[in-house]
């Protein structure tokens, strides 16, 4: 059964540059409320660093490795970091500067920490199947390592290209043998008339995730009333967020 992670993003303390999902594993066919959900999680999500290839200002380490290694162990009840995310560009090649032996070094860093964590390497663009083979291969090499790395694949979709993009997730899903999230779902439509598409492309994209049998399913924007911070994305402006828990 496809275990959804819904909840809030909160920051894991007072720091603007990462936060946590507060989630709450619940099943396909039913949402309870999350105070009564069972099998709680937290997952949390390096938002800064690995791009800028330095740490929080504020947080007092010298290196990125120092930081993963303060965060990742000042909280333990994180049961999930997404340790990497958009890494890599169109075409899978890391992003200047972004060597792959950082990348080991920030997963053996965080593993140390927490020995029991799984560690989450997460990009976006699921259409751009090369893109992906790369991250296969990284990952791939990652897990040689006997790292416990799985894969976050971020599903923001628009209905004028979900076609495609549902149609190649099943392929992109195949390359990996390794548990495969969807971290972020989205999907958004520019009128009324397009958002009477919405909700088959979202059914979709649920079944896939349950056939290929993903691990978890996040919305992107966790709960019906976070629905509003998609709207921050400055490559959808004009797009409005669907929201099938509000429908």
């Amino acid at each position: 059964m496809l275990q959804f992670t819904c909840g809030s993003t909160q920051p894991i303390d007072y720091s603007k540059f990462d936060g946590v999902v507060s989630g709450y594993h619940l099943s396909l066919w039913g949402q309870p409320s999350v105070f009564e959900a069972p099998n709680k999680i937290y997952r949390g999500q390096f938002l800064y660093g690995h791009k800028h290839q330095k740490p929080d200002p504020s947080s007092g380490c010298e290196t990125m490795v120092d930081w993963v290694t303060k965060r990742v162990s000042s909280f333990p009840h994180v049961s999930e970091w997404v340790l990497i995310n958009e890494f890599t560009d169109d075409l899978g090649v890391p992003y200047p500067n972004y060597k792959i032996d950082d990348l080991k070094r920030y997963f053996e860093a965080a593993h140390l920490a927490n020995p029991e964590a799984k560690l989450i390497v997460g990009d976006f663009k699921p259409h751009l199947l090369k893109k992906w083979e790369s991250i296969s291969n990284i990952c791939t090499e990652l897990k040689a390592f006997g790292f416990p790395v799985e894969m976050g694949v971020q599903t923001h979709i628009k209905t004028y290209n979900a076609p495609v993009f549902l149609a190649r997730l099943p392929e992109l899903i195949e390359m990996f043998d390794i548990p495969v999230h969807f971290i972020e779902a989205s999907l958004w439509y520019k009128g009324e008339v397009d958002k009477l598409l919405c909700p088959g492309f979202w059914k979709e994209l649920e079944a896939i995730a349950v056939n290929r049998q993903a691990r978890s399913f996040c919305n992107w924007w966790l709960c019906e009333e976070d629905s509003h911070v998609g709207r921050r994305m400055p490559t959808f402006e004009g797009l409005a967020l669907y929201s099938p828990v509000s429908q």
